[in-house]
């Protein structure tokens, strides 16, 4: 999506990661391409799972633009977390029992593949 600057990559790398394209996980029934996690800014409504709360979105449509909108947005780009280096420790951060580093590879590697 043009409009937010973010190569389209970028975004499949972290649905890749995230729940393989969609098949996999939670996103199977929140059509999210990132897992987020609720709030009162997500556009959608609440799914609860033994992992917590997540938005959940009519279409992959609407979870693709909050997604982005998420990520150019103050708390990522906005706030100059401007690669995926430093986006990822606060996208999905060791207290959620994240690997960042196998996360940043992960993205890393996939766009290194596809781009």
């Amino acid at each position: 999506m043009e409009q937010y600057e973010i190569d389209p990559i970028i975004a499949l790398a972290f649905f890749q990661h995230e729940s393989n394209f969609g098949r996999e996980g939670i996103a199977k029934y929140t059509n999210s391409i990132g897992n987020i996690r609720y709030s009162s800014n997500c556009p959608g409504t609440e799914f609860i799972s033994s992992l917590g709360s997540f938005c959940k979105y009519d279409s992959w449509e609407q979870g693709i633009q909050h997604w982005y909108q998420l990520v150019s947005g103050n708390l990522y780009v906005g706030s100059g977390l401007d690669t995926v280096e430093k986006i990822i420790p606060k996208y999905c951060p060791i207290e959620d029992r994240c690997d960042v580093d196998a996360y940043i590879a992960s993205v890393r590697d996939f766009v290194g593949t596809y781009a």
